[in-house]
């Protein structure tokens, strides 16, 4: 065996094992009477129970001021995140000019050994 088949091999990566699990089958959904007579999913009707049940009733004040809150932490991940976008496309920027600039320089480079091999053949 030669030395890069011998390299290749022990470099070659290894694949995980997979394990697969038996299928377990899924308990039939509850079917809320109500609900199949409205035409809704049984998870909207409960999602609506819980959420009234866990949600204090709030003032119409205090709603504008916890929505103001929200939309100024909104407006601020916003501005974050335009922020980093920003960076990310000046590097990719940067990079192309660099990569541009470097192909040049590898076509110049190979025109000059090529000059040069010429004068001297």
């Amino acid at each position: 065996m030669l030395y890069w088949e011998v390299a290749k091999a022990m470099f070659k990566p290894k694949r995980p094992k997979i394990c697969i699990l038996p299928s377990i089958p899924e308990k039939p959904p509850i079917i809320d009477a109500e609900a199949t007579r409205n035409e809704e999913p049984p998870a909207a009707t409960d999602v609506t129970k819980e959420a009234s049940k866990t949600i204090p009733a709030l003032n119409l004040t205090e709603m504008v001021e916890q929505r103001t809150r929200e939309n100024s932490q909104l407006r601020r991940e916003l501005a974050y995140q335009h922020r980093k976008q920003g960076a990310s496309i000046y590097f990719l920027e940067e990079v192309r000019i660099a990569v541009d600039s470097l192909q040049e320089a590898v076509i110049r480079f190979q025109d000059l050994r090529k000059e040069i091999e010429n004068e001297f053949v």
